[in-house]
C-alpha cells in the first residue's frame, strides 16, 4: 500500500518532466487557471514543471498538499518510483525519506515500473 507522508520533498525543486497529455489535463483542470507557459518549460523539446519559491508551483507548502492531485502528472503518480533512463531500470528515488513505505508489493512495483517506462520512453523520443 502506498503511504504519502506528505512531506512534500518530492515537490521542491523539481525536474518532473511532463507529457503532452499532462500538459492539456492540468491546463484545463488547474483551479488557479495558470496557463501551460506559467506552470511548464520546455527543454530539449521535452516539457518541465516550473518551480515557484524552489517549489512545484502547484504545492501549497502550508498545507503540504498538491493542488491538481487528481490531475497530477503521470510521473508524480509512480513517485517515489522514477525510471533511471540511462540505467534502463525502475528506482525508488533516493530523495524521498519514506521510499521503503512504498511499493512493497513486487508486482505492483513490477506493473507500475512497465507503465512508467513506457511513459518515460515518449517522453525522450
Amino acid at each position: 500500500m502506498r503511504i504519502c507522508r506528505l512531506c512534500g520533498k518530492c515537490c521542491e525543486n523539481t525536474e518532473m518532466q511532463l507529457s503532452m497529455e499532462d500538459v492539456q489535463r492540468i491546463e484545463i483542470n488547474n483551479s488557479l487557471n495558470l496557463k501551460q507557459s506559467e506552470f511548464c518549460i520546455e527543454v530539449n523539446k521535452t516539457f518541465v514543471m516550473q518551480n515557484k519559491d524552489g517549489r512545484c508551483v502547484f504545492f501549497n507548502y502550508e498545507q503540504k498538499a498538491c493542488l491538481i492531485y487528481e490531475f497530477r502528472p503521470i510521473g508524480c503518480k509512480f513517485y517515489p518510483m522514477i525510471f533511471d533512463v540511462e540505467k534502463n531500470i525502475c528506482i525508488l528515488d533516493k530523495d524521498c525519506p519514506y521510499r521503503s513505505e512504498f511499493y512493497k508489493h513486487r508486482p505492483l512495483f513490477q506493473k507500475n515500473c512497465r507503465e512508467l517506462d513506457r511513459k518515460s520512453t515518449r517522453l525522450n523520443s
